[in-house]
C-alpha cells in the first residue's frame, strides 16, 4: 500500500502521561495495535499542568 492509499485512524489517549497511557502509546505507534499499514492521527489529552507538559515532551 502506498503512503497516499493508507487508511488513517484517529486515536485519542486521555491521561497520556500515566503508566497505562505511556504503555499504550508505544503499542499504537509501533503498529502492534492497528497494523503497520495504518496511519495514526494521535490526539494526546491530559490536564494543563507544568509537570504534565514536561512529561509529554518525552512522549
Amino acid at each position: 500500500m502506498s503512503g497516499i492509499d493508507k487508511k488513517i485512524v484517529t486515536v485519542s489517549v486521555t491521561g497520556a502521561t500515566g503508566h497505562i497511557g505511556y504503555a499504550i502509546l508505544f503499542r499504537i505507534l509501533s503498529g502492534n495495535l492497528f497494523g503497520k499499514d495504518i496511519k495514526v492521527n494521535l490526539q494526546i489529552i491530559d490536564i494543563n499542568d507544568e509537570k504534565i507538559k514536561a512529561a509529554l515532551s518525552g512522549v
